[in-house]
């Protein structure tokens, strides 16, 4: 199992409505492609904890990355548990 944690903010604050949808379209992909995992939005502000294979979780981050809602990306922890 790989894990990959990061932090990013938000390009436009996000209120209750709109970060509702965008939750169950993330956990409907990532059911998809067996991933979990958990996202935490406060303030303007997202981190993120991704765990699955590892060439799956890196093609997501890569994704979320190029998404121009998101800036400020920050890699905190990617490990693999054995």
């Amino acid at each position: 199992m790989y894990y990959l944690i990061y932090q990013s903010s938000s390009v436009t604050p996000m209120n209750h409505d709109p970060l509702s949808t965008r939750l169950q379209q993330c956990r409907d992909n990532n059911q998809k492609n067996g991933i979990t995992g958990m996202l935490l939005y406060q303030i303007g502000n997202f981190m993120q904890m991704l765990e699955g294979d590892k060439q799956v979780i890196l093609n997501l981050y890569d994704d979320i990355r190029k998404d121009d809602r998101h800036t400020g990306f920050h890699k905190v922890l990617s490990l693999i548990h054995i």
